[in-house]
């Protein structure tokens, strides 16, 4: 670890956490564009890497541009910032200066910036929908199909590259659903249609179906796991493990095999092993994980568009706005407060009580108004949202027409906003005032290309 230390430059991580870590980051990320991408050089003259960054940075969509010392330079001109920023980089070791034989200024990328950037700029074009594609299937393959003799060292250092993958998009699954979980519980000024975004477009296109969903049902590991075991048990018997060795001492072209060498094959096979011994439980946790996501965003939905959260004060500013009553318990029989108890008792958001109910307004004085019209704005101000209980209500009395009960599964639901409709009809099913049920079934069924639990809606007697 020392070692370790004691090689990394840590001033170069300065630039990432600094006020203007964004440009400092898209400045680098065009060095390497310029280095190792368009034009793949080595060197290249101060004068055209300032003249490239000139036309490749806009500068305008940052507010923040410091110099090293952390004083505003944003009012500088362009070829002034980059110089300024050039020499940062330079002094925290991102890049080098040199002289040319005509004792021109030229700049180079430092080995480590190299790879670093590298690994930045895979972050930023990984392709996340295809993470998972192969992978075990990969690893199964190059273990079943091993010659001995021939390509057991290439087989299982395949294998074993393939399940570290799979290995490590495991990992990233399960802490990309706590980010969103986390997004969802965090951020209070979310509201019904900021949840609706980040569950039916962020997490279900990026974790929830194109890779959670798709890996349970197209690459299930399950299937796999148990061959792949039972192969690594049998190279690592000792017979088969010798011709193992054998193979790899000839690939490697090693004069004679020392203790490192077999241990270093063993722990590929391990590692390999440890991975899929492992998987079911790593599933659980992650489909754990899954359904405490898709928990949440119901219960925040719930919570905020149930007509269940706490209106009242909305409710009273209306009024003092309007100038309408002075006593809020006058009318109170215009507004259907629901009562909120059907929220789960162990769920992340505490009911809000009707005891805080305020006696008095403090009213300006204004013109009063008709009882109707006030009436015909609150059912304005509750139906402009497609998403409200009147909404799904009207929705599910929409699907059952003159049935009694109809499967989400036998329903042509081809609309990203119809099955959002489909979903909030779960998050709505104990409102008093709902006209159906729902009962969830055994299985799952496939919504606008959506993996969901499949459930009835069965017509209740207010419908």
């Amino acid at each position: 670890m020392d070692s370790i230390l004691n090689y990394i430059n840590f001033k170069m991580f300065n630039v990432l956490t600094a006020k203007d870590k964004e440009l400092n980051l898209d400045i680098l990320i065009k060095l390497y564009d310029y280095f190792c991408g368009e034009f793949g050089v080595d060197t290249a003259l101060r004068s055209d890497l300032i003249t490239y960054l000139e036309h490749n940075i806009k500068f305008d969509m940052y507010k923040e541009i410091d110099d090293e010392e952390e004083n505003d330079i944003s009012n500088k001109s362009k070829r002034e910032i980059i110089t300024t920023k050039l020499n940062i980089f330079k002094k925290r070791g991102w890049i080098e200066e040199e002289y040319n034989n005509d004792l021109d200024i030229i700049y180079m990328l430092n080995s480590d910036a190299i790879t670093i950037l590298e690994a930045l700029y895979s972050l930023m074009h990984v392709d996340r929908s295809n993470e998972f594609s192969g992978y075990v299937i990969s690893t199964y393959n190059n273990l079943k199909n091993i010659d001995y003799d021939k390509n057991s060292t290439q087989a299982i250092e395949q294998a074993f590259e393939s399940s570290k993958k799979f290995s490590n998009n495991l990992n990233s699954m399960n802490s990309n659903i706590r980010r969103y979980t986390n997004e969802i519980l965090q951020k209070e000024n979310y509201n019904a249609n900021n949840i609706a975004t980040n569950l039916f477009k962020e997490y279900q296109n990026k974790v929830g179906v194109k890779l959670f969903n798709n890996l349970k049902i197209n690459e299930n590991p399950r299937m796999y796991a148990r061959n792949i075991i039972e192969l690594v048990d049998m190279f690592l018997e000792d017979s088969n493990f010798r011709r193992i060795m054998s193979n790899y001492q000839e690939v490697k072209k090693i004069k004679k095999l020392v203790n490192e060498d077999f241990q270093y094959m063993k722990s590929r096979l391990n590692f390999i092993k440890a991975t899929f011994s492992n998987v079911d439980s790593r599933m659980r946790n992650i489909d754990s994980k899954n359904n405490t996501y898709l928990r949440v965003c119901e219960d925040k939905i719930k919570f905020i568009i149930n007509e269940s959260k706490d209106i009242e004060q909305g409710i009273n500013d209306l009024l003092k706005t309007m100038g309408f009553c002075r006593d809020f318990s006058d009318f109170e029989d215009f507004f259907e407060i629901d009562n909120i108890e059907n929220i789960d008792q162990y769920s992340i958001f505490k009911a809000r009580v009707n005891s805080k109910r305020t006696n008095k307004v403090e009213l300006e004085s204004k013109d009063n108004i008709e009882i109707d019209d006030f009436k015909n704005l609150v059912n304005k101000i509750k139906k402009d949202n497609q998403y409200s209980f009147e909404g799904i209500n009207n929705f599910a009395k929409s699907i059952l027409k003159d049935k009694e009960i109809i499967k989400v599964s036998d329903l042509d639901i081809k609309d990203e906003n119809l099955y959002i409709k489909v979903f909030l009809l779960t998050a709505y099913q104990n409102n008093e005032r709902a006209s159906y049920k729902i009962k969830y079934l055994n299985d799952e069924t496939i919504v606008n290309d959506y993996v969901m639990n499949n459930f009835e809606i069965m017509r209740s007697n207010k419908l």
